[in-house]
């Protein structure tokens, strides 16, 4: 698994699903056009996880991120009414001991949205837990997620308070399985929004857009030296994705 959320090359998959033959293919389902795309696991012949799969129809540049658009174990499927409660886009990363996939999101509710995850525990998901503990009324967006050099996962996002400004938090994942309280690491004067993160060897760092500009890096563990950071790839990225026909045939899917 790389660092920082990019997916591994043997392991977790962003595809986007050809159109043509799909769209027979969605027909004979009994399927409408609307359907944008799924997050699934899929297994070798032994129930064994091989990789994640995060499927959208090409040619979306704003796909509903949960609608299931192939024919799928319900057990593998994670959160399949999100695109009906209005969930925002998932972030995820193969956990660095147990390998098994662990995916955040936004939660829409009656009074905001905030982050949940669920981890796939070998024979189904996980319950959906929520990241912070505290309730509040505001709205949680664009996660993303990685790992460091020390196998620590890192959690950063936005948060839209009081309709107005933006605020970027961070969370780390505790080997107890539990988030740390989420800390606010932009200042109240900058309307903070779209956090990336940064890597310059062992350290690690969040940029975040500020109006029409990025800030500079926010250490996170260890100080920056000069500009010879990069960030790394995400798993939310799905432009750059490989075509794929239709198929739940992991050979054929891979």
């Amino acid at each position: 698994m790389n660092s920082f959320g990019e997916p591994g090359k043997k392991k977790m998959k962003n595809r986007i699903v050809k159109t043509g033959a799909t769209g027979f293919l969605l027909l004979a389902m009994g399927m409408v056009p609307a359907i944008r795309a799924e997050v699934s696991v899929n297994s070798d012949e032994r129930g064994n996880y091989r990789y994640l799969s995060y499927l959208v129809t090409e040619g979306t540049s704003s796909p509903g991120p949960w609608t299931p658009i192939r024919i799928v174990e319900t057990g593998r499927l994670l959160n399949p009414q999100g695109d009906l409660h209005g969930d925002g886009i998932p972030a995820f990363v193969d956990h660095p001991r147990t390998g098994q996939p662990l995916v955040v999101w936004s939660r829409n509710g009656t009074g905001g949205s905030q982050l949940v995850w669920s981890s796939w525990e070998g024979d189904g998901w996980s319950p959906e837990r929520w990241v912070a503990s505290l309730n509040h009324p505001f709205e949680d967006r664009n996660p993303r997620v990685g790992v460091d050099p020390e196998g620590t996962i890192h959690l950063v996002w936005w948060r839209q308070e009081d309709g107005e400004f933006g605020r970027v938090y961070w969370s780390r994942f505790l080997p107890s399985g539990e988030w740390t309280e989420p800390a606010r690491i932009s200042s109240e004067f900058d309307d903070a929004r779209y956090p990336r993160l940064l890597a310059q060897g062992s350290r690690i760092a969040v940029q975040f857009r500020s109006g029409d500009r990025w800030n500079s890096p926010i250490p996170l563990w260890g100080p920056f030296q000069g500009s010879g950071f990069h960030t790394l790839g995400d798993s939310i990225r799905v432009s750059g994705a490989e075509p794929d026909y239709l198929t739940d045939d992991p050979d054929i899917l891979p």
